[in-house]
């Protein structure tokens, strides 16, 4: 354990390799290696894995259409233009000429347009910054999620109240960012949030841009991030004895990344309650589970295997398996129409099988773990045998937890989902301990930018008309079943 470690050693360790913990609390870094450690906590953006999104017709709850949302009224007509515009040349033109760098149909005053940060189905999201320091969110950066179209507006409302419910619940619920207020313009719903920089893919991007995959302060990170995720899916799962929520799209996408190494579930536009059997395909094709792919319902096994392909990805740089080509007479054909959504499931179905039986492949996974835990960067020979104690359990529990989250049986699948929880939260203990992080950090996480009530309460104030209805959504699981109220989702 870390507390073995001897005492020069451990300050070298923490001074030199594990500087992350100490910029992570504000102190000043010591050692020759802390200036270029410390840019582990460096957030900006990077690359994605492209996604499917399939968006089943469904119904809008009523909530989503009240008769007394205040629309703000502006002489621009190219509002709906700009949220509908794709990407040309590598820019956004129509956003860059006329919204760019000011507050041009902004309904909050004070704030203006920064910049595109992504583009989905159902809505854009964008960097916004306000002109002044607003004193009750010191430190808060701003994001705002604009629905694309009429039709879809309700589906951002979706996102919105489920992260407020999961808000009203912090000690039951995943950590989410805080959503500070909500306005309809033109007919689309504007949310303003709480902005974590870095998704986790972005984040692991970054930091390969700049330091080893054996980087030992990399590999803890990760381990860290990893069990927040699960932890947060677990807690979603079990809400209300569980009868708890499944979120349908669990990717490196739908998790980000804050100071702190704090990590954040986001993306709720797809959650469904546990128990329902309303076929639907909605979110990252990669990271569909076998059950998904074939029959569309998603439930708990499902995030369980978006959690097992996030882990791998986070540890190999890549996607466990890849779809191939189908004949037109495949078999698998027979199961699902679609060519695309038959391969993935082939696909994933083979990768089920070999990590479950094929023991040359297996035996092959465990040698990737032990290099990635054993051929570490560190070239202080001291440090480095410490840190060999310290991780010497990680390349077997990872991999026992791996078998665990591609389990072929759906069922067993869920049943151990518990046991992985446990595991990555011992790993994760050892990891902040490490690196001097508070424990548990999940428990911390969402204290930065002062009191989030407070800080809503200074950006409705900032905004002309009046907050939508849905800021006034019921908290707990009578919040839940209210978000979930429309067709087939409750």
């Amino acid at each position: 354990s870390p507390a073995a470690v001897p005492a020069p050693l451990l300050s070298l360790l923490l001074g030199q390799v594990l500087v992350l913990g100490q910029a992570a609390r504000g102190a000043a870094p010591q050692g020759a290696g802390a200036a270029g450690l410390r840019g582990l906590l460096r957030l900006s953006r990077g690359g994605k894995i492209s996604a499917l999104s399939a968006p089943s017709e469904v119904v809008a709850p009523a909530w989503a259409n009240s008769s007394s949302l205040s629309e703000v009224h502006t002489h621009f007509a190219h509002f709906a233009d700009m949220l509908n515009e794709k990407m040309s040349s590598g820019r956004f033109q129509l956003f860059e000429d006329i919204y760019q760098n000011n507050g041009c149909e902004l309904p909050w005053k004070g704030m203006w347009w920064r910049r595109v940060l992504r583009s989905g189905s159902i809505a854009k999201i964008f960097a916004v910054e306000s002109y002044g320091e607003v004193a009750e969110c010191q430190g808060v950066e701003w994001v705002l999620k604009a629905s694309k179209s009429h039709d879809t507006k309700w589906i951002a409302l979706k996102d919105v109240c489920i992260a407020r419910v999961l808000a009203s619940m912090p000690h039951r619920a995943p950590a989410v960012l805080p959503v500070l207020d909500v306005r309809s313009h033109h007919g689309h719903v504007l949310v303003m949030s709480r902005r974590a920089k870095l998704n986790l893919l972005m984040w692991q991007r970054q930091l390969l841009n700049n330091y080893s995959s054996a980087n030992p302060a990399f590999l803890a990170a990760k381990v860290i991030l990893f069990h927040q995720m699960v932890d947060g899916i677990q807690r979603m799962h079990t809400l209300g004895n569980g009868n708890g929520m499944v979120h349908c799209n669990i990717s490196p996408e739908n998790v980000m990344v804050d100071k702190g190494l704090q990590a954040f579930l986001i993306g709720f536009d797809a959650v469904r309650r546990v128990g329902n059997t309303i076929p639907f395909h909605e979110g990252n094709m990669n990271f569909m589970s076998p059950e998904y792919l074939e029959d569309g319902v998603c439930g708990r096994h499902t995030d369980i295997w978006a959690a097992g392909v996030t882990l791998y990805v986070l540890f190999f740089c890549k996607l466990p398996y890849a779809r191939g080509d189908l004949a037109n007479d495949d078999p698998a054909l027979t199961r699902i129409h679609d060519q695309v959504l038959a391969g993935q499931l082939l696909a994933a179905e083979q990768f089920a099988l070999r990590m479950k039986m094929h023991v040359p492949w297996q035996k092959e996974l465990r040698m990737k773990l032990d290099k990635a835990f054993t051929e570490l960067d560190e070239p202080d020979v001291e440090v480095r045998a410490e840190l060999l104690k310290v991780f010497m359990q990680f390349p077997m529990t990872i991999f026992r937890m791996f078998r665990s989250l591609f389990e072929v049986s759906a069922t067993q699948r869920v049943e151990d989902f518990g046991s992985v929880v446990t595991d990555a939260a011992r790993l994760a203990k050892v990891s902040a301990d490490l690196m001097e992080l508070p424990w548990p950090i999940v428990a911390a996480a969402g204290a930065a930018g002062g009191d989030p009530t407070k800080c809503a309460e200074a950006v409705q104030k900032m905004a002309q008309g009046q907050p939508h209805p849905v800021l006034n959504n019921a908290a707990g699981m009578e919040g839940v079943q209210r978000c979930l109220e429309y067709g087939g989702t409750a």
